[in-house]
């Protein structure tokens, strides 16, 4: 006489088997496209609170790169500025811009996502006092095509307040100067920039 399996040990079996199922299905096979796993902390929408929120607590600004040095300034550290913005001026770049202007194929424009943030100081390079604001540049495809899509925020030092959002005619028609590149005026990838605040660095 054939023995049957208790049904709680059936069960387990057909569990099991349907528990292989999913996850096979979830890994597919081999020759299939993966899924894209989304970036991490997720690009803000073009709000100027969601950028503060953004580059403040979510993907903090100060732990980014900046431009490489040229022979006009050198990005390290503070440098001198002039208005509309501060005496001294820090500037920091997101990975997004940064990998994209190494990159060989690069056409001069930085791609949606590209985001630059600028300390503003009243003092002095060595001297340069509290942060009096933040001047930041974040691309969004489709924002503002006749400006390169550029957002723009200008906020309290501290992200307390928001001074000016969007496309300020004072931003872009500054930024917009003839001969810059992608209304970038102190990095202009290897060509003279626009603008100049000290002295240039030796050949």
């Amino acid at each position: 006489m054939r023995r049957q399996l208790p049904i709680h040990v059936g069960l387990v079996c057909v569990c099991g088997l349907a528990l292989t199922a999913v996850v096979l299905v979830a890994l597919g096979s081999p020759d299939q496209p993966r899924p894209v796993t989304a970036q991490e902390p997720e690009l803000p929408e073009a709000d100027g609170a969601a950028v503060l929120d953004y580059i403040l607590n979510q993907n903090p600004y100060t732990e980014w790169g900046s431009w490489p040095p040229d022979r006009w300034t050198d990005f390290g550290g503070l440098v001198p500025g002039g208005p509309p913005h501060g005496n001294t001026v820090r500037i920091f770049v997101n990975d997004i811009a940064l990998e994209a202007a190494a990159a060989e194929e690069f056409d001069g424009l930085l791609p949606p996502g590209s985001i630059v943030v600028k300390e503003n100081y009243n003092g002095s390079v060595d001297d340069p006092g509290d942060l009096a604001a933040l001047t930041i540049m974040y691309k969004v495809a489709g924002y503002n095509p006749d400006a390169n899509d550029w957002f723009w925020v200008k906020a309290a030092g501290d992200g307390s307040a928001i001074d000016a959002e969007g496309a300020p005619e004072d931003c872009t028609g500054c930024h917009g100067q003839a001969g810059n590149a992608d209304y970038m005026l102190r990095y202009a990838f290897g060509d003279e920039p626009v603008a100049i605040y000290s002295e240039p660095l030796p050949e």
